[in-house]
Formats: structure tokens, C-alpha cells, sequence
């Protein structure tokens, strides 16, 4: 019997922690000597004990350095498993919505970590009360408590039994007088009126400008022009594949924390590294839909990519812009196969039918 099979008979394991240990240790590199292997799951069981399921995966990716092997090939490992986590993400992504015949509409969706924790953040910062001025020497805020701007003090979400002093009061949710039921329906109900006012405000006809809301990515200089493999962090505690990375740099306005080799931060801006608006309305005279063969998603749906890689010193000029749809600009950061061909004032990507 294996150790894990020997740990889980113990009661030191749970189902879960056992399948996490399982899919790691079949994920390891091929060549791998019996004794390395033997000792990743040996760090794996002991890595389980004061850690759930979700925290001993993210752990896992870097087992290989608890066994002595070199920086690089833990990075090269890691690198993958987050790639191919992000890559089955994006295959189980799905959405439906149905009318209910009385006024409301309802759905399911399931999208990447990335998108969904960018979502979470926008209704979070939506209805998350705010504390503003200083407390008084009774205790209360001259101005009390207030809701973000646009989602209003009153209604649903609101409750009377708010802070101390006079002032808005504080959300359903945050009344202590409320069952714990209660509080997390006021706080869906909230959510979701928020979530109709975002929809509400979405610059339908600017759909490929910066997004309203930042999840910082925390990468290295090396890491974003490709010359190493080490994936990169979240402030919400994921990680995402280098390739991921550079392919949300694309669309940011902004980079917002690139380190050196030092953790020091170099970087926070890199603006010219982006096709400006103006641009964008010089290649739509170009081009009406994303520039590789066959697809018709129209161009005020795409995002321009570099033709000659920013990485690999391709300047931000209107004839090294390329516009891609999502779909085919992350199949080209995935290392797609793909050669250019010039048809008139247009560039065609032809995309092989396997990547690199």
C-alpha cells in the first residue's frame, strides 16, 4: 500500500487531500527517479496536515523544490500544471439565462478564476459600506456610514439598525439583530441589484477598452517578455500561467506591479506599450472583423496584437497592429503555430491546426 493509501487509512488524509496528492504526483515530470518521487509524496502528506484541499493544490506546484531539484525545472513544472488548470478553465467556461415571465430573467455561469474574482471585486467595492471621517470622542462619525456611489443608501439593502450617530445606515447584512440567513440573502439581494446596475453601465460600444475594475498581477520584468517561465500571483491568492499574463497585460492600461529579480518594483505603467484609442479607430478603417482566416468576430470585439512581439522589441505602431478576437489572440499567446500573410492593406493569420 502506498503512503497516501497509508495516511488516508490513518485518518490523516480526506477524500479530497488524497485526490489532490494522487493528480500531483501523476502530474511529476517523466524521468524522475523512484526515490525523488517517493519523497514529493512524502512532502505532499505531510503538506496536508493544517492545509485544505485548495491551499496543498497550489502547494503541490512546487513540490519538486522541496526535494532538492534545481529552481528552473520547479518553474518549468509549475508553469504547466497552472497553464493546463487555466486551459481547463476556459474549456468548462459556460453561460445560460432564461426569462422567468415576470419581470426577471435567471442564469448560471461558469467562467476562469481571473474573470470571476474581477467580478467579484466589482460588486464587492459596489455594496462593501465605507467608513469616512474621524470617530468622536463618543465614539460616532460625523458623517457616518456610507454605501459606494450608484447603489444608493436605501431600499432592500439597507437596514435601520445601523452604526452609532446619526448617518446613513449600515447594509442588512452588517445588522447583528439578523440571523445569519438573513444577513447572506440581504447580502445577495444587494449583489444582485448591483450586478443589473454594472450591466446597466457597460460601454456597449467600447467593449475591447481597459476594464473598470483591477485585479493586481504581480509578475517579474524577465517573466513578461518571455525570457523565463515563472508563473504569476494575484492579490486574491491564484496564480496564472506566464502566457496568461502577458495576454491580460495586452488588454491592461496599466501593468501594475512588474518586479526585477529582486522583488523591487521597476515598472507601473509601460503605457506605450498599448494602441491608444486613435489607433484602434485607424486599423477599424482597416479591418471589420479579427484578422485571423475564417472568423467574423467584429472588430469592436477584438484586441489588438502586435504583429512583431512587444517582447521581442515590436513597437506599438498602427502597421505592427494586428486585431484579434480572444479566442484566437490566447491561442496565439498559448504558442500557436501561425504565419501572416498581406492581403492588400490587410495582414491574415493563418493559425495551424496544432501549437507548438
Amino acid at each position: 500500500m502506498s503512503l497516501t493509501g497509508r495516511a488516508q487509512l490513518a485518518g490523516d488524509l480526506s477524500r479530497e487531500q488524497v485526490e489532490v496528492i494522487q493528480t500531483s504526483l501523476s502530474a511529476l515530470p517523466d524521468g524522475l527517479a523512484p526515490e525523488t518521487v517517493l519523497g514529493c509524496e512524502r512532502e505532499l502528506i505531510a503538506l496536508a496536515q493544517g492545509h485544505g484541499p485548495r491551499d496543498l493544490r497550489r502547494l503541490a506546484a512546487r513540490v519538486l523544490e522541496q526535494v532538492g531539484q534545481p529552481v528552473e525545472v520547479v518553474d518549468a513544472h509549475e508553469e504547466h500544471q497552472v497553464r493546463s488548470a487555466e486551459d481547463l478553465a476556459w474549456e468548462r467556461a459556460s453561460f445560460w439565462i432564461r426569462d422567468n415571465g415576470d419581470g426577471t430573467m435567471h442564469g448560471q455561469f461558469t467562467v476562469p478564476t481571473l474573470a470571476g474574482q474581477t467580478l467579484k471585486k466589482i460588486l464587492d467595492a459596489m455594496s462593501s459600506p465605507r467608513r469616512r471621517g474621524a470617530a468622536g470622542p463618543d465614539g460616532s462619525t460625523g458623517a457616518g456610514d456610507e454605501t459606494s456611489p450608484g447603489s444608493g443608501a436605501s431600499g432592500a439593502g439597507a437596514s435601520g439598525a445601523g452604526a452609532s450617530g446619526a448617518g446613513t445606515p449600515l447594509p442588512a447584512w452588517c445588522d447583528p439583530g439578523l440571523s445569519p440567513r438573513d444577513r447572506q440573502v440581504a447580502r445577495q439581494q444587494r449583489q444582485g441589484q448591483d450586478l443589473a446596475v454594472l450591466l446597466g453601465h457597460l460601454p456597449t460600444d467600447h467593449l475591447h477598452e481597459k476594464t473598470a475594475a483591477t485585479v493586481v498581477v504581480t509578475t517579474r520584468l524577465s517573466d513578461l517578455v518571455g525570457e523565463t517561465l515563472r508563473v504569476g500571483s494575484t492579490d486574491t491568492g491564484d496564480t496564472l500561467s506566464p502566457g496568461e499574463v502577458r495576454r491580460v497585460a495586452c488588454q491592461a492600461g496599466i501593468v501594475p506591479a512588474v518586479l526585477d529579480g529582486d522583488s523591487i518594483p521597476i515598472d507601473l505603467g509601460r503605457q506605450t506599450r498599448f494602441y491608444s484609442s486613435t489607433q484602434r479607430v485607424a486599423l477599424a478603417t482597416i479591418y471589420d472583423t479579427c484578422a485571423a482566416r475564417g472568423c467574423d468576430i467584429p472588430f469592436a470585439w477584438t484586441e489588438v496584437h502586435h504583429a512583431h512581439p512587444w517582447k521581442l522589441g515590436g513597437r506599438t505602431d498602427l502597421s505592427n497592429g494586428i486585431p484579434l478576437c480572444g479566442r484566437h489572440h490566447r491561442m496565439l499567446d498559448r504558442g500557436f503555430e501561425h504565419h501572416l500573410v498581406r492581403e492588400g492593406r490587410r495582414v491574415v493569420v493563418e493559425l495551424a491546426r496544432r501549437r507548438t
